[in-house]
This record gives C-alpha cells, sequence and structure tokens, in this order.
C-alpha cells in the first residue's frame, strides 16, 4: 500500500488551504483598529463592575 502522507498528497492539500488564509489577511488589516477601540470601551465597565462587587 501507498503511504497517505505522499509529496502528490502534501502538494493537495497545500493547495487547498492558502486561499482561506489569504481572504481573512485582506480583510482583517482595515477592521482590526475598531475592533480594538471597541474592545478597550467594552471591558472599562466591566472593570468598574468587577471592583465594585
Amino acid at each position: 500500500m501507498v503511504p497517505l502522507a505522499t509529496a502528490s498528497a502534501r502538494r493537495e492539500r497545500k493547495v487547498e488551504r492558502p486561499p482561506r488564509p489569504r481572504r481573512h489577511c485582506r480583510r482583517q488589516p482595515e477592521p482590526e483598529p475598531e475592533i480594538q477601540d471597541d474592545e478597550l470601551s467594552d471591558l472599562k465597565p466591566l472593570q468598574v463592575e468587577m471592583r465594585r462587587r
């Protein structure tokens, strides 16, 4: 029997994977700063609530 992890199988896997990460990399840079700002503003009220309790 031929092992599953052959050179051709590895090539096929590599071909299938790249498109997904590339799409995310293009979308992330623009929204990231906004998301970070929202997270900081959301965390501040939570920290105040935790201190009161």
